[in-house]
């Protein structure tokens, strides 16, 4: 008996969306791109949001937008999903692998150890089901141009949770320019 890994839920109304979208001709940038934009962002407490096409071109966008160049590093979990590790890679960044704790996530105490004057960034990447566990440290980097961004399969959590992570959790930056800190 075949196991579905994934199926995806298929009603009236997103097929009609589809065949909207179809028949308008614009496949990207289109009039729901903006709309879903606008919508996210509001969701999340967020002024804008931006759609990207996978999780690679999220994350090179905002290892981008923070300024990382060669040289640099950021740190990764060691057990982590391609994408991540691509996007860090494609945007000339060496990542640096950090063990991970019970939950797969990350150690943050290995995250500590690893950091050196070259590290300007730090992915905690969320995974099976499971936030990183770095509440209560603080990892910190001698750097001028760095931030944490945290990553999720789902990026926003249901309405009338406490907590959300995701774009309403990151990218955060420390206002200091001698360090940075991140949570």
């Amino acid at each position: 008996m075949p196991i579905p890994l994934s199926r995806p839920p298929v009603d009236d109304e997103i097929k009609a969306a589809v065949i909207a979208a179809v028949e308008s001709g614009r496949y990207i940038l289109g009039p729901q791109c903006t709309e879903f934009e606008k919508e996210f962002a509001a969701y999340n407490g967020a002024k804008h949001a931006v759609l990207t096409t996978s999780a690679t071109s999220a994350l090179w966008m905002l290892i981008k937008a923070f300024n990382a160049k060669a040289g640099d590093e950021i740190l990764v979990p060691a057990h982590t999903a391609f994408p991540t590790i691509e996007a860090i890679c494609f945007a000339g960044v060496t990542p640096v692998f950090v063990d991970v704790d019970d939950t797969y996530t990350v150690d943050v105490k290995d995250a500590a150890a690893k950091v050196t004057p070259r590290t300007v960034g730090f992915i905690p990447v969320h995974l099976y089901g499971h936030a990183p566990t770095c509440r209560g440290s603080r990892i910190s980097a001698p750097s001028t141009s760095s931030g944490c961004w945290r990553t999720a399969p789902r990026p926003t959590a249901p309405r009338g949770r406490a907590r959300r992570s995701g774009p309403s959790a990151g990218p955060a930056r420390s206002p200091s320019t001698r360090r940075r800190t991140w949570p």
